[in-house]
């Protein structure tokens, strides 16, 4: 009887902890305290990662914090309605976390400062999400954006979608990846081991205990700590994987040929996607490191490493738009005007990006939004 009334009284007060912990958490201003605004591990998930519509949260990293705000049809956006506004010309933009805008406020996005400069008779969709390569945009377009019916098509391409595009580049020889490819037949490919019973579960849980979220969250960072093999040396303008670098120049091995070719292979199935009263442009996104007047010292200086073999920061834009221009596709050339901007501010490293990561500032998609003007309107006169 004692041990029964023992055992009672255990799970009472186990039971106790838990509900304070979770009024604590929910209290506490900390990533946990709300939901977070990404889906991830959804075996029904069209790209292996999406946002919750509606949702709302504040992001941190070391360097800063921002509010995302998620539209109703699960976009970091403002509301929009599928079918076409009487009247207005329409942008759909396709990127990743750039695009998405990682470090920055709603307001400040490349597409919303694009959208108020062009004018009340054009609208800018967003469709940027953190993760994204060309495979998945490709994907994203066929499924979601389509039905948009947009005039034109603006594609954001950072060089590390490269390795996005490839399942081994991004996830390893055991493709350890959440996102979704193409295979051979063009059906969704998907390499994720989740059940689907226990990921409705442990999204339940995901949602409502603050506390299961902090322990979701910690494992995450213990197993990224001691997975870790390469990281920056610093605080850095250029952080991103080392293994990314690699995409400045010429493919050193076979996953890197692979990766060039989902690459391409998907640019020319998203223009397939358009009809003939519609343009594609491909837009590659200028970093850090473009810009740089020595971009292999700054490699070094941030790094502590000699930069990967055949290092060229010119390679991933060079491709790009000889192969834009073999298939017709329509490119918009941001570099220069980045680079006059920094020439005529005087601005110093990290330039437009923010000091703890690659991602631009608001002054950089600032930059982004009246350089890219220039380009967009000739084409935009064609709908107007």
């Amino acid at each position: 009887m004692k041990r029964a009334a023992s055992l009672v009284a255990s799970f009472f007060l186990l039971l106790s902890t838990v509900g304070v912990m979770e009024i604590i958490l929910r209290m506490i201003p900390s990533p946990v305290q709300h939901p977070s605004i990404y889906e991830t591990d959804d075996p029904t998930s069209l790209l292996g990662i999406e946002f919750v519509p509606g949702a709302r949260e504040v992001q941190q990293t070391p360097c800063t914090s921002w509010t995302v705000t998620v539209n109703s049809l699960g976009w970091r956006d403002t509301e929009r309605t599928i079918e076409r506004v009487p009247g207005k010309a329409r942008i759909a933009v396709l990127g990743d976390s750039f695009m998405e805008g990682v470090g920055v406020e709603d307001a400040e996005l490349f597409t919303r400062q694009l959208e108020k400069i062009l004018g009340p008779d054009v609208e800018v969709l967003n469709f940027g999400l953190s993760s994204l390569g060309t495979v998945q945009q490709e994907i994203l377009y066929e499924h979601v954006v389509a039905a948009y019916k947009p005039d034109i098509v603006l594609l954001a391409f950072y060089m590390n979608d490269v390795s996005n595009n490839d399942p081994v580049l991004e996830g390893g020889p055991e493709r350890a990846t959440r996102l979704r490819y193409r295979n051979a037949d063009g059906s969704l490919a998907s390499y994720q081991a989740s059940s689907s019973s226990t990921f409705y579960f442990r999204r339940i849980l995901r949602i409502h205990s603050a506390l299961f979220r902090l322990l979701k969250t910690t494992d995450r960072v213990i197993r990224s700590r001691f997975n870790a093999v390469s990281t920056p040396a610093s605080a850095s303008g250029l952080s991103l994987s080392l293994n990314h670098y690699s995409a400045l120049g010429e493919p050193k091995n076979e996953d890197w040929r692979r990766g060039w070719e989902a690459t391409e292979r998907s640019l020319i199935a998203l223009q397939s996607h358009l009809t003939s009263d519609q343009r594609f442009v491909l837009f590659v996104v200028p970093g850090v490191i473009d810009v740089a007047d020595d971009p292999a010292a700054l490699y070094r200086q941030e790094f502590r490493a000699d930069p990967p073999a055949g290092f060229d920061v010119s390679y991933v834009r060079s491709r790009l738009h000889s192969f834009a221009k073999k298939h017709g596709i329509v490119t918009v050339d941001a570099l220069p005007g980045f680079k006059q901007y920094i020439t005529e501010h005087h601005l110093k490293y990290p330039f437009f990006s923010r000091t703890c990561d690659g991602h631009w500032s608001a002054l950089g998609h600032k930059v982004a939004a009246d350089v890219l003007l220039l380009q967009l309107q000739p084409i935009l006169a064609e709908f107007r």
